[in-house]
């Protein structure tokens, strides 16, 4: 599975903040991952089964139904 997506450096605080904003753990789990070109990188997984009728992509923001 590829996902496309962006790397931020960003401190120590702001990642708690940001496993605040996620809930984590929680509906979301944060994990190191290998990304080529990067040392290992802080990635956030949903940590609960995807609901059938849930919009999903490969990309943020989803790109919009024509």
């Amino acid at each position: 599975l590829a996902v496309k997506g962006e790397v931020f450096a960003v401190s120590e605080c702001a990642l708690a903040e940001l496993d605040d904003f996620e809930e984590v753990p929680g509906p979301f789990v944060r994990e190191l991952i290998d990304v080529p070109g990067f040392e290992s990188v802080w990635a956030y997984f949903m940590n609960t089964p995807v609901p059938p009728s849930a919009p999903t992509g490969d990309r943020w923001p989803l790109a919009q139904p024509a």
